[in-house]
């Protein structure tokens, strides 16, 4: 009896903090699990089930990749595709959500449905070894990486509300959500490096793709001569010698 009533108040607690918060735009996140209370599970939602279907695709795009290229390169193009997945999104999503509850108000809203988008894009952009390695004139990359980088920042966002702007939160709250940020750090810092390289290669190099800069229609085919071999000639925009 005493767990039905702890439950009961604390569903009555949230609905409460709810009903009385007047700002239709942001409600501030409500804490789970509090010390010393029963613990309350949280339900998997459609939104949760929708995010879930994502990994699905992500799992046959690297299945995909190994199989057209099974070699050791292969594997390391799926370790370090699947290894942001789960670091940028799926870890992201499941730490916070095993401690807060996300209120249906316009900001959050519209901070999840981003968050899917970013998704959506990353696998979008999972693509086999030699489409993925031509990052000068291929923007897989570049996507894939922007992809992550967006959604460490999202979860920087949330994390970053939990401390500065949830005065309602514990105090052990609070810092659990400057420890997360702290962890993501390294992370953070390779997927920007990543990020940025990636980008510098198709955007800024000079032989870049289609859309590089200082490049033309020329120089973004690729011919070969007979041997098998890229002219230069070609690339340059120069005429061919015989």
């Amino acid at each position: 009896m005493n767990i039905l009533r702890r439950e009961k108040s604390l569903g009555t607690s949230i609905k409460h903090r709810e009903d009385s918060m007047d700002c239709w735009f942001r409600r501030p996140p409500i804490q789970r699990q509090k010390w010393g209370q029963t613990q309350v599970l949280p339900h998997v939602n459609w939104g949760d089930l929708f995010f879930d279907l994502f990994y699905v695709a992500g799992a046959y795009n690297l299945s995909y990749i190994i199989k057209s290229d099974p070699s050791p390169i292969g594997l390391l193009y799926v370790l370090g595709c699947f290894a942001p997945l789960m670091n940028c999104f799926w870890t992201q999503k499941l730490f916070y959500d095993g401690r807060f509850q996300l209120p249906d108000d316009i900001l959050h809203v519209i901070l999840e449905v981003l968050q899917l988008c970013f998704l959506a894009t990353a696998v979008l952009h999972i693509r086999p070894v030699a489409d993925m390695s031509l990052v000068s004139s291929n923007p897989d990359m570049f996507l894939f990486c922007l992809s992550c980088w967006l959604s460490l920042v999202h979860g920087f966002i949330l994390n970053l509300e939990i401390r500065f702007w949830d005065s309602k939160g514990q105090d052990c709250a609070k810092y659990q959500s400057v420890t997360t940020i702290i962890e993501k750090v390294p992370c953070f810092l390779l997927i920007t490096i990543a990020t940025i390289y990636s980008g510098y290669l198709y955007y800024g190099s000079n032989d870049g793709g289609e859309y590089g800069y200082g490049s033309n229609s020329t120089a973004a085919s690729h011919s070969y001569d007979g041997d098998g071999q890229r002219t230069l000639g070609a690339e340059s925009g120069l005429p061919e010698s015989d």
